[in-house]
């Protein structure tokens, strides 16, 4: 989104960090929860399923299109379904031609600067850059 490419943190993060902490604080609460009391009264049971339930309707949400995802969209054995619907499908992206034009083309360019970065022959660079049109020779 800001053409920055992330740092490893975010990364680990976003994909380790922050799921298993989730996990682990839902878990707790669960285990540890106590009968639910305000000025003493305490709540029906009835009304901590409810609360529970609506808590578990919204969560319950992911996981479950995951599974429909994997098992009736998704082709291929479990490692390519789940690899592939990881990946954004190839319509992703802004809907109007022009703005999607724009948006693939300042996404193209700023891979090839990338990778025109990590290569080592200069003359491969110019090659690539001539191929491409690049102004920066």
């Amino acid at each position: 989104m800001t053409g920055e490419k992330l740092s490893w943190f975010w990364i680990l993060s976003w994909k380790f960090i922050t799921p298993l902490y989730l996990t682990f604080i839902i878990i707790t609460v669960i285990s540890f929860s106590t009968k639910i009391s305000y000025l003493g009264h305490e709540f029906p049971l009835w009304a901590i399923l409810v609360g529970w339930g609506s808590c578990f309707a919204s969560i319950a949400c992911i996981p479950l299109y995951m599974g429909y995802r994997l098992i009736y969209i998704e082709k291929g054995n479990l490692i390519q379904r789940i690899t592939h619907s990881l990946k954004p499908l190839p319509d992703w992206g802004p809907a109007r031609p022009q703005v999607r034009f724009e948006w693939t083309h300042k996404t193209l360019k700023y891979y090839m600067e990338e990778s025109l970065a990590d290569m080592q022959d200069s003359s491969l660079q110019q090659f690539v850059r001539l191929c491409n049109n690049n102004e920066n020779r």
